[in-house]
């Protein structure tokens, strides 16, 4: 026996709720749990006094399109007045009257129809259901387009931080090198952003430094100013010109210290060669000068200036060609006397006078430097004198060219007496 199923309207059998495809749809899609078959059992059992023949048949609740249920095995009366019953009263065998049993079978059903009442129908589940999916769906939807919203927004703000920052970055790097202003600062630049914005500027100002640095150095090879040397040097610190300007700084400052002639001047030269200012070309001749220069051995303010008495009064005589004054500075027999050898005081002075007779036009000026005079004593108890010592060249017009550099190197006994003398000639001349 079969009916119709509520939801498809095909075939079904009069037992089952929903035909065989619309309940494995209910269970699978909505996970609703409906009995397999109906249950026609009598809802009162034996205990409740009925006879087994005398059982009501109580049906289960059957959902019909509308909602409503009815009891099967109930008559057309009965289904239509439930609620009026029969004035006679006929008893069963468990002394229950007709009426009685009536009334407790009504009251089961009022039971049945608000428990059927209390819970939802299918077309409700499956309208609640297929709400809540959708509302799912958009939900869904809604946070997808959050998702991807902020993706785009996340990496939008990274390209911009990128682009940002590297603007930022090269910015920088072309301020630093416009503040350094040197060649290699723009060429940095140039190097580190070849596509930047500041790249015709820097080429420009890169080749007017290149222009002016060839310039400064034309003018410079010929310049004796140490002054511009040194800025040349700390403007252009990776100029291809920097060794020639050292050089050049080198050998002025080096003119400097032995025109001074001086152990402070020497000394002044030897230092900036040290620290790695000056290549240091004239080294060795400045430490050996310093040393001849350089005061040493104590001395007494008394002993000092009689030393400098005499040999002030001997170039005085030497440069006024007074031989007979010249006489009493010299021991009797002198061991070196500039460029001869041993020989007696007489032939020395003979050999002068001799000299100013030849060229008696001719005349040279020396000129120590006290002040820078120093001086040992010999185990033998004679005095080394070292003295700065200048030059003057000329005649009867007056100087013609003041040589500096040379060194007085005198040697006396005992008693103050010249017994040698010769002379350290400036660096560079003939020896």
């Amino acid at each position: 026996m079969s009916s119709l199923c509520p939801l498809c309207g095909n075939d079904k059998s009069e037992e089952a709720l929903f035909c065989e495809e619309c309940a494995k749809k209910i269970r699978n899609d909505y996970e609703v749990k409906i009995p397999e078959r109906l249950n026609f059992a009598e809802n009162v059992s034996s205990k409740d006094g009925f006879p087994e023949s005398g059982k009501s048949r109580q049906g289960q609740e059957v959902v019909s399109k509308t909602g409503t249920f009815s009891k099967a095995g109930e008559s057309v009366h009965e289904q239509a007045n439930p609620g009026i019953v029969p004035k006679t009263n006929t008893f069963s065998d468990t002394g229950k009257s007709t009426h009685e049993q009536a009334n407790d079978s009504q009251t089961i059903a009022e039971k049945e129809v608000a428990e059927a009442q209390e819970e939802p129908s299918f077309l409700n589940i499956r309208a609640e259901s297929f709400s809540r999916k959708r509302k799912h769906g958009n939900r869904k939807g809604m946070v997808f387009g959050w998702v991807f919203a902020i993706g785009v927004l996340a990496a939008f703000s990274f390209v911009y931080k990128q682009y940002a920052t590297r603007q930022t970055q090269e910015q920088t790097v072309w301020e630093e090198a416009e503040s350094a202003h040197t060649v290699n600062a723009y060429l940095a630049y140039m190097n580190a952003y070849p596509n930047g914005k500041y790249v015709a500027d820097a080429e420009a100002k890169m080749k007017a430094l290149k222009d002016q640095e060839a310039t400064t150095w034309e003018k410079l090879k010929t310049s004796g100013d140490v002054a511009e040397l040194r800025d040349f040097l700390q403007q252009y610190p990776e100029s291809p010109y920097r060794a020639l300007v050292r050089n050049r700084l080198d050998s002025l400052m080096w003119i400097d210290a032995y025109t001074a002639n001086t152990a402070q001047r020497y000394s002044e030269y030897m230092v900036a060669a040290e620290s790695g200012e000056l290549p240091g070309n004239y080294y060795h001749e400045a430490q050996k000068r310093f040393e001849m220069l350089f005061q040493s051995y104590p001395v007494s303010t008394e002993e000092l200036d009689k030393i400098k008495a005499v040999v002030e009064g001997f170039y005085a005589a030497l440069s006024d060609r007074d031989y007979k004054k010249l006489a009493e500075y010299l021991s009797p027999k002198v061991y070196r006397f500039f460029n001869k050898g041993t020989d007696s005081r007489e032939n020395i002075v003979k050999a002068l006078q001799l000299a100013k007779t030849k060229n008696s036009d001719s005349a040279v000026r020396f000129v120590p430097d006290l002040e820078a005079l120093q001086y040992q004593k010999t185990p033998e108890d004679k005095i080394r004198i070292n003295v700065p010592l200048v030059k003057q060249y000329g005649g009867e017009e007056g100087v013609a060219r003041t040589v500096s550099g040379y060194i007085g190197h005198i040697e006396m006994d005992g008693e103050g007496r010249v017994v040698s003398i010769y002379e350290t000639k400036p660096y560079g001349a003939e020896q």
